[in-house]
């Protein structure tokens, strides 16, 4: 099954415009492995293929897009990220931070918020609508 989402008042430069089993559609134009999708860069591909394959090193890559909102589709079924990846670190630096990534009173960290890629998609379009600096990682899995 896919879906076409409806065109809203966006500001933004990119959005999600359908999603389906194996594919995410990025200003009319499918993607068929998983990307990094943002309101205001081109979609980039993405390497982990499942959430087993996530990890810090390609998390990072988003830091250089500095979102305040960061978005994680995870395919067709909700998943939770571990507990030691759910807290994005936006400083350089290799640091040790308090909980959720929290060092002091400046923004440090960035939480990533965990959906089902359909969500995700819908989640993304709804907050760039409201002019969000939003970033979506969508995992396009290799679920049959």
């Amino acid at each position: 099954m896919s879906s076409t989402l409806q065109p809203e008042q966006n500001n933004s430069q990119f959005s999600i415009t359908g999603y389906g089993d194996g594919f995410v559609e990025i200003n009319r134009e499918k993607w068929q492995e998983s990307c990094i999708v943002s309101t205001s860069s081109n979609p980039i591909s993405w390497e982990p293929a499942c959430m087993n394959e996530v990890n810090e090193t390609n998390l990072s890559i988003i830091k250089t897009l500095k979102p305040e909102i960061l978005i994680l589709g995870t395919g067709k079924t909700h998943n939770f990220l571990p507990p030691h990846l759910i807290c994005l670190n936006l400083n350089d630096e290799d640091e040790i931070y308090g909980f959720l990534g929290v060092k002091n009173s400046k923004n440090t960290s960035l939480n990533i918020e965990c959906m089902s890629t359909a969500a995700a998609c819908r989640t993304f379009n709804i907050l760039a609508s409201e002019d969000r600096k939003v970033v979506a990682a969508i995992l396009i899995t290799k679920e049959s």
